[in-house]
């Protein structure tokens, strides 16, 4: 092996470290001196999504040494705040933006353009040492995790003592800016919570923390605590089981299959939202964003722990990216 070949082969491995540290800035930059580089890429946003794009980045330095990306997952709504002020190339995010964030890029003049790039799930959570529940209908996890829950500090009334722990009951979730803990809340108590009054809210006593990936730290250390993290996460992480979920029908488990064809009941998409105008000025930014929705993610999304997105979706990524974004 040459020794430019090898130089090259340590810093593959090198960056494949840095791609597996989670919830850390992530500094994605060829070896030598920063001079070498055509164009900074900054991105920000979901902890969830993170994964995914790190790979697709470390994929884009190794062919295009001179590239730079500087990344940072502090959740999709911060990442939207900085994204939206004009601060960063790119929000990943693990919902769609809101009409409030729509009005913020507006307001200060950023034209984006929405890739969806793969779609996960949100799923629920415990340490694999309890075994129980094994299923959750939507109207228990609602009386667990919904804003009156707090009330209550134990499993009594979700289900007969053989089938729920007989111990204390603790939730854990990403922060509030988190898009996991936006779409479980969308999904499993909004509705509920306005047929009651109550609040679109997680019970009070919850416990926040900055990632997805630091809720299965809490899980896997603490038997008895439930976990709300995203299933691309959920699925790297040892020590922690996940728990079926029924809707109107049987109990469904959460898994590429079911999130694939649908059935799961908690099901969301991941977004790549790009700054227009700096991808015209950027051809770093352009280049590493045509590759992304250019190349067949498949192999690249299931390796991160998602699902790729129907070639349907892929079709209009391409199309919305010619049009130039909003």
């Amino acid at each position: 092996m040459t020794r430019a070949r090898a130089r090259s082969a340590q810093c593959m491995r090198h960056l494949l470290t840095l791609l597996s540290v989670a919830g850390l800035t992530v500094l994605l930059a060829a070896c030598g001196s920063s001079d070498e580089s055509d164009g900074d890429v900054t991105i920000s946003g979901s902890s969830t999504v993170q994964p995914l794009v790190s790979r697709l980045a470390g994929n884009f330095v190794s062919e295009n040494p001179r590239a730079r990306f500087d990344l940072e997952a502090p959740g999709t709504g911060e990442g939207f705040l900085l994204f939206c002020d004009g601060l960063t190339d790119i929000n990943n995010a693990s919902r769609p933006i809101t009409p409030v964030e729509r009005r913020a890029c507006r307001a200060n003049g950023v034209e984006y353009v929405e890739l969806e790039i793969a779609r996960d799930a949100a799923v629920v959570a415990m340490s694999e040492r309890e075994k129980l529940p094994e299923c959750l209908s939507l109207a228990q996890l609602f009386s667990l995790t919904g804003p009156t829950a707090s009330a209550t500090d134990t499993w009594d009334g979700i289900g007969p003592s053989s089938q729920v722990p007989q111990g204390n009951f603790e939730l854990v979730a990403p922060s509030s800016s988190s898009g996991t803990s936006e779409v479980f809340i969308d999904l499993v108590i909004s509705d509920r919570a306005e047929l009651r009054a109550q609040p679109a809210e997680l019970r009070r006593d919850t416990l926040s923390v900055a990632s997805d990936q630091l809720v299965g730290d809490v899980v896997r250390e603490s038997p008895g605590t439930m976990g709300v993290l995203g299933y691309t996460v959920a699925s790297t992480e040892a020590g922690i089981r996940l728990i079926d979920i029924a809707d109107t029908g049987g109990c469904i488990a959460p898994g590429r299959d079911s999130i694939e064809a649908g059935t799961y009941p908690l099901i969301r998409s991941l977004f790549m939202y790009v700054n227009t105008e700096r991808a015209g000025e950027n051809p770093t930014l352009r280049s590493f964003v045509e590759s992304v929705i250019d190349e067949d993610l498949g192999e690249v999304v299931a390796d991160a722990g998602s699902i790729p997105v129907p070639g349907s979706v892929s079709e209009s990524n391409q199309a919305a990216w010619s049009d130039g974004g909003q």
